[in-house]
């Protein structure tokens, strides 16, 4: 079989809104090392025959066209574009592409993904079972959520680094014409529905986990960090030769009086005065630190000037907002130039949060989109609650049409980081002050809200009830092969009784996403984040987010425990309480599995993916309290495998 001689490279610029990294460079070009990313795709595709190549842009379009088209230029390969106004997904960028499709099998790659392998174990399984895709497979890293049986995929979801099975799609697909008849007519779909209808027409889709590949998925800031690593340990493996911005002799020799423990890369530009010590960090262009600085497992962005130790990220004010500077100086009277700014991790939504640092003084500096309503509201909840006596953030400064805030920060501790570090039985005090807190908010807040006509989401109906339900069907359940149609729909209407017991309950003012990430530690006390979410409804709503939460996984007996404590507080009867407890807990888990399944399908918010075989077990044990609900049993037991 001819190899394939067109390509499609997907550089739209994943989940940049996310991520300030990408603000200043997109990760298509990010350097690895001496070349950007997307210029060494390029030329990996036309060593392997491509002569054909279309890329899709929308972040910083310009800027890859340049790249692409001198890396394309200089390879011989023609080289072809598509704008995504508003971006796409992996199955949207295909078909806005239309007048590209190959008739013969062709290569689809992302754009932000390191690769070092070879194309023949792709094309002899192409040629052997004629798949309408061959995918890259890893066990060697990743969520490995994919599930294959001889070769074979079987599912997209459900597997784990525990179960035997289970693999790491490396974002390089080999796919056949026919996958233009499988692919969903939407102006925006992911590839992986293309794959299971696929699959549910009888096709075969493949994975192969090829030897002396090299593979690293640089979607977030610690991803990319860690790439560096892996990539040098594997170039010492291989006897290949290492970059020089990365050869622990050559950064030593270039930077005298300079420490490098560990595994770096610092670009050549970089000025780095004697007495710096940089342990596994990278070091972009035209970066200036001084000899106090001390950096481990940092990146640092073209310009700054550092002088001393910083946290995984370090960019200037201006990078994250262009006024972010003013802003500074107007509301904290700030020296915009002696700041810092520590980009924060994703939290799931269309926010972004980063620290702003001057001195041993430090703020957070939020940003949201318009995808979600409930952001613009989370400004003055904040102030409501505080009235209260209710432990949340001061609001420094709000920017309500610029969809900006300036808010208290509440450090880096949350109630799960207390439960790694010291086990259940530890934190059941902690557990209590939140309940204490959460009593009040109820109660208190309730009436408050009612009379002062608090602007919040719309109460929990059935409707409200029914989004979650959809939630978790389209990115849980039609993920997985094999499950019947007539099972799904018997199992929705379980899951309607479920919700009826919850609507004719008592109402009152919800946090809505009470979860062990969004209880802040604030020295002995807590304080609440991420209740931009706040609405009426039954207040075991937010008990089960809190008691159930699968992140942390509380065994029964301390949940029972804790629902004493709670019924004590708010004057109700234990016995009275269980059963609808029991109940609450399956809505929440049901909302909190459909959100991991869509974040897990996004590149930033892929480990999201590792919570999904905890919540199936707590939605199982929850199931298995309550009489009936026979379809939904058995659709969960059957997600569990």
């Amino acid at each position: 079989m001819n190899s394939p001689d067109k390509a499609v490279i997907l550089a739209a610029g994943y989940g940049h809104r996310l991520d300030p990294l990408t603000r200043i460079i997109p990760k298509p070009l990010l350097p690895f090392w001496n070349v950007p990313i997307i210029t060494r795709t390029i030329r990996t595709l036309s060593s392997w025959g491509v002569r054909e190549i279309m890329i899709n842009l929308h972040h910083l379009p310009d800027l890859v066209m340049q790249i692409a088209a001198e890396a394309a230029a200089g390879c011989g390969t023609r080289v072809a574009f598509s704008f995504e106004p508003v971006i796409a997904g992996t199955g949207g960028a295909l078909n806005r592409a239309a007048w590209f499709r190959p008739g013969s099998p062709f290569w689809l790659v992302n754009a932000d993904i390191v690769m070092h392998l070879q194309p023949r174990p792709f094309l002899k399984t192409l040629r052997q079972h004629d798949p309408v895709a061959v995918l890259w497979m890893t066990t060697s890293g990743g969520p490995r959520t994919v599930l294959m049986k001889d070769g074979m995929v079987t599912t997209f979801s459900g597997g784990s680094p525990e179960v035997h099975g289970s693999f790491t799609f490396c974002g390089l697909h080999l796919l056949t014409p026919r996958i233009w008849e499988y692919m969903p007519g939407l102006p925006s779909s992911s590839i992986i529905e293309a794959y299971l209808a696929a699959m549910r027409a009888g096709e075969k889709v493949c994975g192969v986990d090829p030897d002396d590949a090299f593979w690293a998925d640089i979607g977030t800031p610690d991803d990319y960090l860690d790439a560096h690593r892996r990539y040098s340990d594997w170039l010492r493996t291989t006897s290949r030769k290492i970059e020089p911005c990365m050869q622990h002799g050559d950064l030593c020799a270039r930077y005298p009086g300079v420490s490098f423990p560990g595994t770096s890369a610092v670009a050549r530009s970089a000025q780095i005065r004697a007495g710096a010590s940089i342990t596994d960090s990278v070091i972009m262009d035209n970066v200036s630190l001084g000899p106090r600085c001390r950096l481990s497992g940092s990146i640092v962005a073209p310009g700054v000037h550092l002088r001393g130790t910083a946290g995984r990220m370090v960019v200037q004010p201006g990078h994250i907002a262009q006024d972010l500077p003013a802003i500074v100086r107007r509301s904290l009277h700030w020296p915009a130039r002696e700041c810092l700014v520590d980009p924060l991790p994703p939290r799931g939504s269309d926010r972004s949060f980063v620290r702003l640092k001057h001195g041993a003084s430090s703020v957070i500096f939020l940003s949201y989109g318009r995808e979600r309503p409930e952001n613009g509201l989370f400004a003055a909840h904040a102030r409501f609650l505080r009235r209260m006596g209710i432990p949340v953030p001061r609001i420094i400064w709000h920017d309500q049409p610029g969809r900006r805030l300036l808010m208290e920060d509440l450090g880096s501790s949350s109630l799960l980081d207390l439960v790694l570090q010291n086990g259940f039985r530890a934190c059941e005090d902690t557990y209590r002050k939140v309940l204490q807190a959460i009593v009040k908010w109820h109660d208190r807040g309730t009436s408050e809200a009612k009379r002062r006509r608090i602007e919040l989401m719309p109460p929990f109906n059935s409707s409200l009830y029914a989004w979650e339900h959809d939630l978790f069907i389209n990115n849980i359940v039609t993920r997985v092969p094999g499950i019947p149609t007539s099972l799904v729909k018997s199992a929705r209407r379980d899951l309607r009784r479920v919700s009826r017991h919850l609507t004719g309950g008592p109402r009152v003012l919800l946090h809505r996403d009470l979860q062990s990430t969004n209880v802040m530690l604030c020295g002995k006390g807590i304080a609440f984040i991420d209740f931009q979410g706040m609405r009426m409804g039954h207040p075991l709503y937010d008990i089960a987010s809190l008691l159930a939460d699968p992140y942390v996984s509380l065994p029964y007996d301390m949940q029972s425990s804790l629902l004493s404590y709670y019924c004590r507080l708010s004057g109700q009867d234990i016995d009275r309480v269980t059963l609808p407890y029991s109940i609450a807990v399956v809505e929440r888990l049901v909302q909190a599995l459909g959100a991991f399944g869509r974040l897990s399908a996004m590149a930033q918010t892929r480990h999201f993916s590792r919570h999904i075989p905890v919540a199936l077990s707590g939605l199982d044990a929850a199931l298995a309290r309550i009489n009936g609900l026979r379809s939904a049993k058995a659709l969960v037991r059957m997600l569990r495998g």
